[in-house]
């Protein structure tokens, strides 16, 4: 976007639509701002009609941290979150069709990709069918924090053929 648009958002000005992130018994947790048009321009939302005032409502699992992230990546297209919302970025922006910012965010979350996070990235770019580059960065990180990874919860909901090269891998058992 031209820095003037960046300007108009960062100061609030002919702002023209407004995102009310909902939990999941429909109370707005955040309400966040933008311009139409630089929404649309990312996302495949359904937005209500221009003349209609009404807030459009994000359910589960847009998450408002993650989503502000993503109106951000929306005017600037640099996606920068935290490691903590690695995934909750994935699934609004997934949630929202805003396909530019899921190729963006690949490459920007690939080096995140930690011993902390790397089973839930697994899970999450498995179950929303998502680029590959991720599930293998994810993957990778599994092999090499296998001690430390097979220990937690969610290691148990590795699926099958992953978790059938996991116990065939010859390597993880000379650690």
């Amino acid at each position: 976007q031209p820095q003037r648009v960046i300007g108009y958002h960062r100061t609030k000005a002919f702002l023209d639509i407004v995102f009310h992130v909902i939990d999941a018994s429909g109370a707005t947790i955040a309400s966040v701002e933008a311009h139409r048009n630089v929404i649309v321009a990312v996302c495949e939302l359904k937005l209500p009609d221009p003349k209609d005032s009404t807030p459009v409502d994000l359910p589960p699992p847009c998450h408002p941290e993650a989503f502000t992230s993503l109106v951000e990546f929306c005017y600037t297209g640099k996606c920068t979150v935290a490691d903590y919302l690695i995934v909750p970025f994935i699934e609004t922006a997934a949630y929202c069709r805003a396909h530019s910012a899921i190729a963006s965010a690949f490459k920007a979350f690939e080096p995140h990709v930690n011993a902390a996070n790397c089973l839930e990235i697994l899970a999450c770019a498995r179950r929303l069918r998502l680029h590959e580059s991720l599930t293998k960065a994810a993957e990778t990180c599994v092999r090499a924090h296998f001690e430390e990874v097979r220990m937690r919860r969610q290691f148990l909901q590795i699926d099958g053929t992953f978790m059938h090269s996991l116990v065939a891998d010859p390597c993880l058992g000379k650690r």
